[in-house]
């Protein structure tokens, strides 16, 4: 479940869930040198390291996963009642797990119908108000 909100958070939110990146700043210049911003790549660095994280990156991590999962959580009745068909019609071969079904979504967003965009939308304005009181 961890790998999957990481993920998620990744591939869905990245630009607001590394808008605070000070705690993991060292981690990211040390052990991410080479990624290329974007599509969760830091994100997925940090994940692959995470046993050479800092501590302090470790508990912004932590905390950071924590708040993904409490607005995933609130949202995920909506989306997937305002997404059910889209699932079927665009991601119909995918093997639900390890977040796929919402890589998919992602992936084909803007082939999706306006009622599962607009849920879409509404969770990531969420997560986005959620970073900024992080950041407070």
């Amino acid at each position: 479940m961890k790998f999957v909100l990481v993920i998620l958070s990744g591939l869905l939110f990245s630009p607001f869930v590394m808008a605070d990146e000070k705690p993991c700043e060292k981690d990211v210049a040390a052990l991410c040198a080479g990624v290329e911003k974007g599509g969760g790549a830091i994100m997925k660095c940090l994940h692959e390291n995470k046993d050479k994280l800092s501590e302090q990156c470790k508990a912004h991590r932590d905390h950071m996963k924590g708040s993904m999962k409490q607005v995933m959580k609130k949202h995920r009745g909506e989306i997937h009642e305002a997404c059910a068909e889209d699932f079927k019609t665009l991601c119909g071969e995918i093997k639900p797990g390890h977040g796929a079904m919402m890589k998919c979504l992602r992936d084909k967003k803007d082939q999706a119908s306006e009622a599962c965009q607009a849920e879409l939308s509404k969770m990531k304005a969420d997560m986005r108000d959620k970073m900024k009181k992080h950041k407070k």
